[in-house]
């Protein structure tokens, strides 16, 4: 008995759930997982065409790991690092083709670095020191 009382106390409860959000015609829009009533894992948001708009990681109700973010066609449009619900390192904006378009760099959350843009056919044309 005793044992068995141990074993029940040493036991973690959680309480884990999907929520989503749908629109009028019932498709999903927003799907996020809940961790004891925080946010945890990919959050995905969709378009109303049913592609992904966008997947951001989540650990304890805080933007933590990748985000990225998608045109209406698929492609991927941008992405960044988040650590404890702030950019950590370079977001990158892409083209249609997948080419750089421009990289915005980050520290502490603010713009910190040098700006740089670039055409489509990844020549350089813009820079701006952000400090």
């Amino acid at each position: 008995m005793r044992v068995l009382l141990v074993s029940l106390l040493s036991v973690v409860f959680c309480f884990a759930e999907v929520k989503t959000i749908t629109g009028q015609d019932g498709s999903i829009l927003v799907e996020t997982h809940y961790v004891n009533g925080k946010k945890e894992g990919i959050e995905k948001i969709y378009y109303q065409n049913h592609v992904l708009q966008a997947e951001i990681q989540y650990s304890k109700d805080l933007r933590s790991g990748n985000a990225k973010s998608y045109y209406k066609t698929g492609e991927l449009e941008s992405e960044a690092t988040f650590v404890n619900d702030q950019i950590k390192g370079d977001m990158v904006h892409y083209y249609k083709s997948g080419e750089k378009k421009m990289v915005v760099p980050y520290k502490n959350n603010q713009l910190n670095g040098v700006l740089k843009k670039y055409y489509k056919d990844g020549t350089l044309y813009y820079e701006e020191p952000n400090v």
